[in-house]
């Protein structure tokens, strides 16, 4: 029987019933003063730890500011249906850590995914860990970021995709910085480019071990900054398909 052990963890380290009650205090103090008192957003943070397999998005959980997701190196996610992503975050101030695997098998299913769906996320996304990321499927990106206004922080091991358009990480910032750390990248299939980066303005930073694309069009590295600067590191860059670079 799978089991999904859920930690929450709030803010401060405050039981859920005091930090109510806290909150609840500095309302009062606030009328007092003659101030409204707003929580923050952040102060409602939870994390979320994934110790074992699970086959559902996020292993079931919505993710909200602030909060955190956490695989661990006994933990694995593994999906298969048309666009269940293994981690899915829509909001931005999140963060995510892989240590241990995400699985995909069809279409536009993604491994980790932190994006709208349409426009993309305002606010900081930060998705680490050296766990092994693993799709199949068109369109199946072993990590896709998409962000309007706030920065991208990615670091990842391995990364394996297969299938046309499923690039290995895909980052697209339109006013902030992109980071990208990357261990081996194996990609095979048309256009499935090793790291693809999209800087509007802002700075992008490229750092990778072995990156090998096996198709048509497929780039090892693609960056592209409009204002800016673009830094590109990799061990090695291995392309076999016809006008692939």
């Amino acid at each position: 029987m799978t089991k999904l052990i859920n930690s929450k963890t709030f803010n401060h380290g405050l039981p859920e019933g005091f930090r109510i009650k806290r909150m609840l205090n500095l309302g009062v103090l606030a009328l007092i003063l003659g101030t409204v008192a707003m929580p923050v957003s952040e102060a409602w943070a939870t994390d979320y730890t994934i110790s074992t397999a699970v086959a559902t998005t996020n292993g079931g959980y919505t993710l909200s500011i602030g909060d955190t997701l956490t695989i661990t190196a006994t933990g694995s996610l593994n999906l298969t249906g048309p666009s269940l992503n293994g981690v899915s975050t829509t909001v931005g101030g999140t963060t995510i850590t892989n240590k241990g695997s995400i699985t995909t098998d069809f279409g536009s299913a993604i491994g980790i995914s932190a994006d709208t769906g349409q426009l993309g996320i305002t606010g900081d996304v930060t998705i680490r860990g050296s766990g092994n990321i693993a799709t199949r499927g068109a369109s199946a990106h072993g990590i896709f970021s998409r962000i309007i206004t706030g920065n991208a922080t990615i670091t990842a091991g391995s990364i394996a995709t297969t299938g046309g358009f499923a690039y290995g990480i895909a980052s697209s910032v339109t006013t902030g910085n992109s980071t990208i750390t990357a261990g081996d990248v194996l990609t095979t299939g048309f256009v499935a480019h090793g790291i693809n980066s999209y800087v509007a303005t802002g700075n992008a930073t490229i750092s990778a071990g072995d990156i090998s694309t096996a198709g048509s069009e497929a780039s090892g590295i693609y960056s592209y900054v409009g204002i800016g600067s673009s830094t590109v590191t990799a061990a090695d860059i291995s392309t076999t398909g016809q006008d692939a670079n």
